[in-house]
């Protein structure tokens, strides 16, 4: 019985969630980086900054470059922590900058297949938002670095120590993260240390599932 009213409130939430997203209206729990409280009006100096980025990375800029930006100005999330290379890769994808509705990364459509707008201001417009993400997803294409971002579900993530020996002589000794391996690989994880801008070297990369094995 317990189950099937936890269930129940899951599906109670996702048609809630679904005819808010049809009716155009903001469901985020936290303001969006970008706009004021209100989660409809532009906050001006971080869509200013949003808004140079999506040029800069179609242009060219890597999200690392973006990320090292942010940071050197101040900005930090809306849940108050330093801006990352993922969260940056995350605020860049998001379809609410063009002010389209989208749930679990696609996007929510009406009965003629037209994306639904949403009721806040945009920040950029449709054209430059699908050229910065087929940008972002064109640069995940064998590389070795994941497509669908970083994942925290394998064993070592977090655990694990990057031992690359830096310029001055020191170890890294930063924590390493678990990521999803590209299709064309044998294996379907791998550990690697975070970026340089995260706060790591970006020299390690070790195969998952041999790695999981000897431990």
């Amino acid at each position: 019985m317990s189950l099937s009213e936890t269930r129940k409130k899951e599906r109670r939430s996702r048609n809630s969630h679904r005819s808010r997203a049809i009716r155009g209206q903001s469901v985020a729990a936290w303001r969006p980086f970008g706009w004021e409280e209100d989660k409809v009006s532009l906050r001006p100096d971080e869509a200013e900054a949003i808004r140079q980025a999506v040029k800069d990375v179609i242009a060219g800029a890597s999200i690392s470059e973006i990320t090292r930006r942010w940071k050197e100005a101040g900005f930090i999330t809306s849940r108050g922590n330093p801006f990352q290379y993922q969260t940056v890769k995350q605020v860049l994808v998001n379809a609410r900058l063009c002010g389209y509705r989208e749930i679990k990364g696609e996007l929510v459509r009406d009965g003629d297949d037209q994306p639904i707008v949403g009721e806040w201001e945009p920040i950029i417009t449709p054209k430059e938002w699908f050229a910065v993400t087929a940008k972002i997803r064109e640069r995940g294409r064998g590389t070795g670095m994941p497509r669908g971002g970083l994942v925290h579900k394998y064993l070592l993530t977090g655990i694990l120590r990057c031992g690359h020996v830096l310029e001055d002589g020191t170890v890294c000794n930063n924590k390493m993260i678990g990521i999803k391996a590209n299709d064309w690989l044998k294996y379907r994880h791998a550990y690697m240390c975070k970026k340089t801008v995260d706060g790591g070297c970006n020299k390690t990369y070790k195969r998952g599932d041999k790695t999981d094995k000897v431990i």
